[in-house]
C-alpha cells in the first residue's frame, strides 16, 4: 500500500522503492520480491471474509451511505470478471465493475465489491448490504440509475433510496416555478451559503422534492441566451421561454420521510463519492488492472482500497488543520517525501528539512521522524 500510495508503482517495482526508502531499515525482513508479492496476493485474495471484517470496523450507527460504481479496465482474459462493455468514457473495452460505498458520517470509503463487467443491476445493492452488515442504509443514486425496473427493484428489496430525476421527467410538476413569485413553494433553506427554495409533491413512485437555486438559474439563463446568438440552429427565444421554468432546478425522488433539506444534503454528499472514484483512478492510479486471476485481483483491489483510505485520512487531517485550501493529500506526500535520514559513520541522522516542511508537520501533528 505504501508503494501504491506514494509512488503509484506497479507490483514489479515495489522492491526498488522499498530498498530506496528507510522502510527497508524499519522492516528489514519484509518479503518484497516479485514472487513473494505474487504469493501474498493469492493468499490475501482468497480471504474475502477477513477483508469484509476489516470493512465492518468502520460501520457507524445511523449512517447514510452512498453507493456508486465504476469500471476498471482489465488486461486479463483468464478470468470470468472482465466482460466487453461500454465504459464510463464512452468506448467499449473489457471491464470489471466495482461497487463502492461511501460513508456520509465518517467521510470515508467503507466498502467495495467486485462484479462482472456486464452486471449493472441495483439488486447487487442488497447483497452488498448483507455482506457488509451495513444497516439503516439510504442509497443515494444519480439519474442514470432511474428506470421503472430499478425503482420497483429497490422497493421490492425494501431499500430506502433517493434518486435524482432528469428535468424532462413527467413526475416533476413545474407549475409553481413558472413565475418569479415563491408563495406557492414550501419554503427555503440555506446550503453552502446559498438560498435553496423547495417544493415537495407526492406521486405514485414516492415523494418528489424539487429544489431551486436562483443563482444557478441566472447562470443557466445567461448561458442559454448566449447560445441563441452562437448556435441559432439549435437554440431559440421560444425554446428559452419553454425551458426557463426548469433552469436552476434539481428534482429528487425518494421513498423516505426525510425533510427536503436533509434530502438535498444527502444528495449533495454524492459528489464526495465521485471525487473518491476520481482519486482512486487518477491519484492511486488504479484505473486498470493486469491481475491474471480473481484472487490476485481481489487482493490488488484491497491494497488500493487501503491507499484510498489513507488518502481520506490525510484529507481529514488537512481539513481539521485548515490546510486543505493550500495542499491536497498528494501535495502533502510530496513534501513529506523530502524528509530524509542519512547514515553517517554507521549511525542514522535526520537530514535537514525546510522550514515549510517543519511547519506542515507541526500543524498536522504527524510524528514522521
Amino acid at each position: 500500500t505504501y508503494g501504491r500510495f506514494t509512488e503509484s508503482c506497479p507490483m514489479k517495482n515495489m522492491k526498488f522503492h522499498y530498498e530506496s526508502s528507510f522502510m527497508s531499515e524499519l522492516y528489514p525482513d519484509a518479503k518484497i520480491s516479485k514472487n513473494s508479492i505474487s504469493r501474498l496476493l493469492l493468499e490475501l485474495g482468497r480471504d474475502r471474509e477477513s477483508i469484509v471484517d476489516f470493512f465492518k470496523e468502520f460501520n457507524r450507527e445511523d449512517d447514510k451511505i452512498i453507493f456508486d460504481g465504476t469500471d476498471l479496465i482489465s488486461n486479463s482474459r483468464n478470468m470470468d470478471y472482465p466482460k466487453l462493455s461500454k465504459t464510463k468514457k464512452g468506448g467499449f473495452d473489457f471491464v470489471i465493475n466495482t461497487m463502492f460505498v461511501f460513508s456520509v458520517k465518517s467521510q470515508l470509503p467503507i466498502y467495495y465489491r467486485l462484479l462482472p463487467g456486464n452486471i449493472k443491476d441495483v439488486k447487487s445493492f442488497k447483497l452488498s448490504l448483507l455482506e457488509s452488515d451495513i444497516t439503516d442504509a439510504l442509497i443515494v443514486l444519480d439519474k442514470g440509475f432511474y428506470s421503472e425496473t430499478n425503482i420497483n427493484s429497490l422497493e421490492s428489496e425494501g431499500l430506502d433510496f433517493l434518486i435524482s430525476l432528469r428535468r424532462t421527467s413527467t413526475l416533476i410538476d413545474y407549475t409553481s416555478f413558472e413565475t418569479a413569485a415563491k408563495d406557492s413553494l414550501n419554503g427555503f433553506f440555506k446550503y453552502d451559503g446559498k438560498i435553496i427554495w423547495h417544493q415537495t409533491i407526492e406521486t405514485e413512485k414516492g415523494m418528489v422534492h424539487t429544489f431551486l437555486n436562483d443563482e444557478l438559474k441566472a447562470e443557466e439563463s445567461k448561458d442559454y441566451l448566449n447560445r441563441i446568438e452562437t448556435h441559432p440552429e439549435k437554440y431559440s427565444i421560444e425554446g428559452f421561454h419553454q425551458n426557463v421554468k426548469k433552469f436552476g432546478t434539481l428534482s429528487i425522488l425518494s421513498n423516505t420521510d426525510n425533510s427536503a433539506k436533509k434530502i438535498y444534503e444527502f444528495y449533495k454528499n454524492r459528489n464526495q463519492v465521485e471525487l473518491m472514484i476520481d482519486a482512486f483512478k487518477n491519484l492511486v492510479s488504479a484505473d486498470s488492472s493486469y491481475m491474471q486471476n480473481e484472487f490476485s485481483l481481489e487482493a490488488w483491489m484491497f491494497i488500493n482500497y487501503i491507499a484510498l483510505h489513507w488518502y481520506y485520512v490525510l484529507l481529514k487531517k488537512l481539513k481539521s488543520s485548515k490546510l486543505n485550501n493550500k495542499f491536497s493529500p498528494m501535495d502533502l506526500i510530496k513534501f513529506l517525501k523530502e524528509v530524509k535520514k542519512v547514515k553517517l559513520n554507521g549511525r542514522w541522522f535526520d537530514a535537514e528539512v525546510t522550514a515549510k516542511n517543519i511547519e506542515i508537520i507541526n500543524r498536522l501533528n504527524i510524528p514522521i521522524t
